[in-house]
This record gives C-alpha cells, structure tokens and sequence, in this order.
C-alpha cells in the first residue's frame, strides 16, 4: 500500500480546499504509460482511498495502487 506522511496528507487537503474542490471529490493519481498525472474526481467502487481530517484526499485505482505499493508520498521543502 502507498504510504503517504501527514505533512503530505495536509498539503493535499489544502490543494484541494484551495481550488474550491467539492466535498466528493479528490486527487486522483492516473498512469498513462510512463507519465503519473493528478486529475480531480469522485472515488469509485475499488478505488483505494486516503483520508485526511474527515475527507477524502486521494484515490487509487487497482492498477495505481499496485504501481505505487510499497512507496512513500511526502513533501519537500523547494
């Protein structure tokens, strides 16, 4: 499973408060062949989701989840 560090969590929810997002609606991490993309969308039955205070952050897919197992998501200061 993707492991993702609360400093990572908390930057997430504020992207998400920030652009207005609904209440239902997350950050999606999307393959498409070699590149990651970060779309907003509903969770979806299978999907793997990522909480933060009460709301959901991020969802996977089957296929996300197995690509990202045993990683870590964090933040770094630029």
């Amino acid at each position: 499973m993707l492991h993702i560090t609360e400093e990572a969590k908390a930057f997430l929810a504020r992207l998400l408060e920030e652009k207005n997002t609904p209440e239902n609606m997350a950050a999606r991490f999307v393959f498409n062949r070699d590149n990651l993309t970060v779309e907003i969308d509903v969770p979806r039955a299978g999907d793997t989701p990522f909480h933060y205070k009460d709301r959901i952050i991020l969802v996977l897919d089957e296929e996300a989840a197995q690509i990202l197992d045993d990683n870590t998501l964090g933040t770094q200061d630029t």
